[in-house]
């Protein structure tokens, strides 16, 4: 994951010369120690079902597979 974050932040620079992300970048070792992971509620119940979904050869983009989630999400 932070690799990818370096990435973007390199990719940013590369676009916009963004002085705070050239500093993020240019102390990478001091950055990567403020990262924090952030995972949205009930995101990792949906990727289950969907996982579920795709390994018992469902589509998991189904309208069942949707209501499932829409359960599980109360939404």
């Amino acid at each position: 994951e932070a690799q990818k974050i370096f990435a973007l932040l390199t990719e940013h620079i590369a676009m916009t010369a963004s002085p705070l992300a050239q500093r993020l970048v240019l102390d990478w070792e001091h950055t990567r120690t403020r990262l924090t992971s952030l995972t949205p509620r009930n995101f990792a119940a949906v990727q289950q079902l969907r996982a579920d979904a795709a390994a018992a050869g469902q589509n998991p983009d189904s309208p069942q597979v949707w209501n499932k989630i829409l359960e599980v999400t109360r939404g």
